[in-house]
């Protein structure tokens, strides 16, 4: 059994995971994993505890602890984190400890022969297997079997092992030609991932540029509740989150009872943005809503056309 596809749905506003999105949608090869793929590095990512609860949802996580100390307690409580978070946790050529903490599955060295994903795709059907490509040399080894074949440099980038970038030419004539879904690496950063559309990349994967959109990104979720609906939004960086709840008042009716966002996401434009979602939420789904939260009734009223075809017409 292979393992199960990701739930990645991003509905947020950062351009890479929106680029990962579009190339989610044009995958040629189908592979189970993530298109949004954040790589670990004890030197390049000292906080990858702090970053692995920014990811969104769905995206991946490839632990590489060259050795670190304590990385055995630092790969479980990101298991943890990984797990609630429904983020595809891999191991960087680390079979036993990926066994050991039950991650999702190895991150492989690269390897002409794949002697060795080859052997843990028979051992373990269940896992994502995945691997760095060949800088140089051919493949004697079935690339079909992999889960994603990360290919880079494609962009210029500080990896102290990224060597001459390879372009977007290349890069798309080895998508094109091998036979396994290729994910981009190498110096990705928002001024660029949008060269990769078109290119047949299967996702991208980063280290120091995907953490501007760690620290910045919002992600607002909603989740049907006992009485209505609450509104989340996660800002990247922060383990607490904001809220907009909403309660049922008739059939198609709810009140925006309140708003609340920390005091340390204040300042940051989370409660405008969760005012702007509710908008768009109530007119995607049919209902309209009573500005009983101050907060709403303002934003509505410095933004009229937000509530424009939502605003509930209460019964006198």
């Amino acid at each position: 059994m292979r393992a199960p596809y990701s739930n990645w749905d991003y509905k947020g506003s950062a351009a890479l995971p929106r680029i990962a999105t579009k190339l989610f949608e044009a995958r040629g090869i189908r592979t189970p994993l993530s298109p949004f793929i954040l790589m670990s590095d004890p030197d390049r990512t000292p906080d990858i505890i702090s970053a692995a609860k920014s990811l969104p949802k769905g995206a991946a996580l490839i632990y590489r602890h060259f050795g670190k100390a304590g990385h055995t307690e630092e790969a479980r409580e990101l298991r943890e984190i990984t797990a609630q978070r429904k983020i595809q946790f891999l191991i960087g050529h680390d079979t036993e400890l990926a066994e050991t903490i039950g991650a999702d599955g190895v991150h492989f060295r690269r390897d002409g022969e794949l002697a060795l994903p080859r052997e843990w795709r028979a051992r373990r059907p269940d896992w994502l297997i995945t691997m760095a490509g060949l800088k140089q040399g051919s493949y004697w080894g079935d690339l079909a079997l992999l889960d994603g074949l990360f290919i880079s440099s494609v962009f210029p980038s500080n990896s102290p092992s990224a060597g001459a970038p390879i372009g977007i030419p290349s890069f798309t004539d080895m998508a094109d030609r091998l036979n396994a879904p290729i994910i981009a690496l190498g110096g990705i950063k928002p001024s660029n991932a949008h060269q990769l559309l078109g290119t047949g990349a299967a996702g991208i994967a980063g280290v120091e540029g995907f953490k501007e959109t760690l620290m910045s990104d919002l992600q607002i979720d909603a989740e049907v509740t006992d009485y209505g609906y609450r509104l989340v939004g996660s800002l990247g960086g922060f383990e607490e989150t904001a809220e907009l709840t909403l309660k049922k008042m008739d059939e198609g009716v709810y009140n925006a009872n309140h708003t609340g966002v920390p005091k340390s996401m204040g300042g940051k434009g989370v409660g405008k943005a969760l005012i702007k979602f509710l908008s768009a939420h109530a007119r995607e789904n049919g209902y309209s809503v009573y500005p009983g939260c101050p907060f709403v009734g303002a934003m509505w009223k410095r933004y009229p056309d937000w509530a424009e075809g939502v605003r509930a017409q209460l019964k006198a």
